[in-house]
């Protein structure tokens, strides 16, 4: 039987609930989506493993752009770190890059090392390596468990391929997670044709913040965006949608 296990992305307690009501197992917590998300509150991170069976992965990311990070920054790493591990995160997501893009290899040792029996996954950090094979072959000697990646493309559909090739070569000896793209529209032919067993999707729905009209010549807002809009949470009719015609297929089941 061909299982499929959806991870979603999460910001809220509200977006943990909504994704454990439609029966996912496992979630990414960050904070400040719209910027690519973020080291997560602790305190959120809290809240969630005491009122939820929820397995959580908890992005270690300190600041928004690039992933070519200063020793202070780094230390921020290290601390925060140890503190998102003390209040029970199942795992960590991170990644550390050169100026080159390359993976800083000794650093992200020391994460690995550091997060020691916790599950370990590389972000997508991965998709700015300028030899994606070669970052495959160091994530399988550090011992990383997952690997977030769209395939070096803006969304897993236009990176099928790549992402196909890295699992073949992985051969099982680490977890390639499709993230990046997946739309309600487009997830269900993208399992068809790539059959892969995990696949990271949050459909998402709008969340307005009717507090940022008082005053409209203050925006705390992003550029681009109505003012009173905030990052959409976890869209739970939509996942349910999902999942049901996922299982519609041939003998699957969704985990």
């Amino acid at each position: 039987m061909k299982s499929l296990l959806i991870e979603t992305c999460c910001a809220t307690y509200e977006d943990a609930l909504e994704s454990a009501q439609a029966s996912i197992t496992r979630i990414e917590l960050n904070s400040a989506l719209a910027l690519g998300g973020l080291t997560p509150s602790v305190s959120l991170l809290k809240q969630i493993k005491r009122n939820t069976s929820l397995k959580v992965m908890a992005m270690l990311r300190p600041r928004e752009g690039g992933m070519c990070y200063s020793n202070s920054e780094f230390q921020v790493m290290l601390e925060d770190l140890d503190m998102l591990l003390e209040a029970g995160t199942d795992g960590i997501v991170t990644g550390v890059l050169y100026e080159d893009g390359s993976i800083d290899f000794r650093r992200t040792e020391i994460l690995r090392e550091k997060i020691g029996s916790k599950e370990a996954v590389f972000h997508r950090a991965f998709d700015l390596t300028p030899n994606p094979f070669r970052a495959l072959d160091q994530l399988i000697e550090l011992g990383f468990h997952r690997i977030l990646t769209s395939g070096q493309q803006a969304d897993v559909i236009q990176g099928e391929r790549l992402l196909m090739e890295l699992r073949d070569r992985a051969k099982g000896a680490i977890t390639i997670l499709p993230g990046g793209g997946l739309r309600s529209n487009n997830v269900i032919p993208f399992l068809r044709r790539t059959s892969f067993g995990e696949i990271h999707y949050t459909p998402r729905h709008n969340r307005k913040d009717r507090s940022s009209l008082a005053n409209l010549r203050i925006d705390f807002g992003l550029p681009g965006l109505p003012q009173d809009e905030i990052t959409g949470i976890v869209n739970g009719e939509k996942l349910n949608d999902t999942i049901r015609q996922y299982l519609c297929e041939e003998f699957q089941e969704v985990l």
